[in-house]
């Protein structure tokens, strides 16, 4: 029988720069014994490279010789897994070094089969631009039907692989909806944990995948379809005018703000609005999130990560490190 208590799944394309953060964060994980799975859908960068120079007996790589989308990249992963515990983290993202031994913790003490964490928007530079404490777990199954309230996107739950294969894996036909698609799925089994603690930084910059608002709205329909309900679509439109605003498609963005007001969003509209201005006069900082404890928690472990790459990628050797290459399938 396995002793591994984690396998993650990191699926990643033509993201090297961001992927060797997101390898670190996840191989410097402390309390758990571990493995990386790395689904590489079909990369045309230095991907392959980046991968092969990191020792680690963790570390076992999928490569797609060509892309099938995200969701059926994790469930790839996940199929191969071998530990009690799935998570999941994308190749932009980074966690905390004690997130996943956190999130067991306080799975084991509520009994619950799925546990997720507070999360920080950070920036291309690991700045953080966004980030308040999460929901209640009795909060966030309530929301679900209505919006992903989940924070930082797939990169947060974990779940027991047992729950998983019961519940199924993400709905390949969904994009940029899926995490919320399954995240309603588990609710379904009873309430999750939390470990109310930034433990996740969801990054945002100008590829990421969640811009695609096409997606994202004829996912939302999907799901209030498949669940009879009604998504909250002001605090959609809201949010895809953000979106439209990184892509830097202002008019786009006016019209996503004009029909999150429509939808009663009135107030949060006129809240980022004004902080689009206060942006571009230079009144404020890098920052614009006021600094607290709970802030300052994920500035700290952020900072780490500055150490760019895992210990064997920079050279340096750890006891767990090997001399070959991690095992590498051609699917």
């Amino acid at each position: 029988m396995s002793d591994i208590e984690v396998s993650v799944v990191l699926p990643t394309r033509n993201r090297s720069g961001f992927l060797r953060q997101a390898l670190a964060s996840v191989l410097r994980q402390e309390g758990v014994i571990l493995e990386l799975i790395v689904v590489d859908e079909a990369s045309t960068d230095d991907t392959a490279q980046v991968l092969a120079s990191i020792r680690d007996p963790r570390l076992r790589v999928l490569r797609h010789s060509a892309a099938v989308g995200v969701a059926a990249a994790r469930n790839a992963g996940a199929a191969t897994a071998h530990g009690e515990w799935l998570a999941f983290i994308d190749d932009d993202d980074v966690w905390a070094p004690g997130k996943l031994a956190l999130q067991i913790a306080s799975a084991d003490a509520a009994r619950a089969e799925w546990v997720y964490s507070g999360a920080v928007t950070i920036g291309a530079n690991r700045e953080i631009v966004y980030g308040r404490p999460p929901m209640t777990p009795v909060e966030v199954v309530e929301a679900l039907p209505r919006y992903n309230a989940i924070p930082g996107g797939c990169s947060n739950v974990i779940v027991r692989r047992g729950t998983w294969e019961r519940c199924g894996p993400f709905e390949t036909q969904l994009r940029n909806t899926e995490d919320w698609e399954m995240w309603i799925r588990l609710a379904k089994t009873g309430l999750p944990a939390c470990v109310a603690r930034p433990l996740v930084g969801y990054r945002v910059h100008a590829t990421n995948a969640s811009l695609n608002i096409e997606q994202i709205i004829a996912g939302t329909h999907v799901i209030e379809k498949r669940y009879q309900t009604t998504a909250d679509w002001g605090r959609l439109h809201r949010w895809m005018g953000e979106s439209c605003l990184r892509r830097g498609q202002r008019k786009a963005a006016l019209g996503q703000y004009f029909k999150a007001a429509m939808r009663g969003e009135v107030r949060g509209v006129a809240s980022d609005l004004w902080q689009v201005v206060r942006r571009r006069a230079g009144l404020a900082n890098h920052s614009p999130v006021p600094r607290n404890a709970w802030l300052d928690d994920a500035a700290h472990w952020l900072r780490e990560i500055d150490r760019t790459g895992p210990a064997s990628a920079r050279g340096t050797t750890s006891p767990g490190d090997i001399t070959s290459p991690p095992l590498t399938l051609t699917l």
